[in-house]
């Protein structure tokens, strides 16, 4: 899910802004903003597995008290 996040974004990323201009800046900036996307992508995937973790742990332990 994370690679399929990251190709999404890029796209949207390389399609509007590399597109306009082939400046050195422009595409300096454009991998920063990649980076910082995928960093992101990074930090919310981790605390999406965190998350479902503890959904399974307490529906487990719902489960055994019946």
């Amino acid at each position: 899910m994370k690679k399929i996040l990251r190709r999404w974004i890029l796209r949207i990323i390389l399609n509007g802004q590399i597109s306009e201009s082939n400046d050195e800046f422009n595409c300096f900036i454009c991998q920063y903003k990649i980076s910082e996307l995928e960093r992101r992508i990074d930090v919310l995937v981790t605390k999406q597995a965190r998350l479902k973790q503890k959904v399974n742990y307490f529906l487990k332990k719902f489960q055994n008290l019946d």
